[in-house]
């Protein structure tokens, strides 16, 4: 994590609390997603509703064991 991450952050919190987006989203998922963004990264999780509405997050859905 570094300064870049806490601003992306920081955006994807502003932009999922103004949209009222928040249920089911934790602060670590949030960083998760910032990180990922970040990196252009793909996101994979088998919660993907915890990240379906983050703007600019490749969202991968794990389907395995």
């Amino acid at each position: 994590m570094d300064v870049e991450t806490a601003h992306r952050y920081a955006t994807i919190a502003a932009g999922v609390r103004h949209g009222a987006v928040l249920d089911g989203r934790s602060k670590p998922d949030l960083w998760i997603a910032a990180w990922a963004i970040q990196h252009a990264a793909p996101l994979v999780t088998r919660n993907t509703k915890h990240f379906n509405a983050i703007p600019d997050l490749e969202l991968i859905e794990y389907r395995g064991n």
